[in-house]
């Protein structure tokens, strides 16, 4: 499990009726979690419905365990965790684990979350 900064996840846009929410207490779609972001602290990061993932978005297209973020000394990556509707990065579904860079954009749902590498 990697401890270091993994980068942060910035909302783009979600579901009206959506609660964006996190384990590590970061709140429920606030402003300030808009503003600075969902730091990734740890890989894995889990992405999904279900209230035992790092990062809980209340989407009715997110599948209850829908993506996952890791990452190895050199990368960062998200794949899909067997999702119903697919996790997409820059407008292409996802069938392996795949690289995110600085500005990637991520579909879950219909939420999508810009990814932002640590500086």
């Amino acid at each position: 499990m990697d401890t270091q900064s993994s980068g942060r996840l910035i909302v783009i846009s979600e579901p009206a009726t959506s609660l964006l929410n996190s384990r590590r207490g970061i709140g429920s779609g606030g402003t300030e979690e808009r503003r600075g972001g969902i730091r990734i602290a740890q890989t894995p990061f889990l992405i999904g419905r279900n209230r035992d993932n790092t990062l809980i978005l209340n989407d009715d297209q997110t599948s209850a365990n829908h993506a996952r973020i890791v990452s190895d000394s050199r990368q960062i990556f998200i794949e899909d965790a067997g999702s119903t509707n697919g996790t997409f990065v820059d407008g292409v579904r996802i069938e392996t684990p795949t690289s995110l860079k600085d500005g990637s954009l991520i579909k879950i749902g219909s939420t999508i979350l810009k990814y932002e590498a640590p500086e």
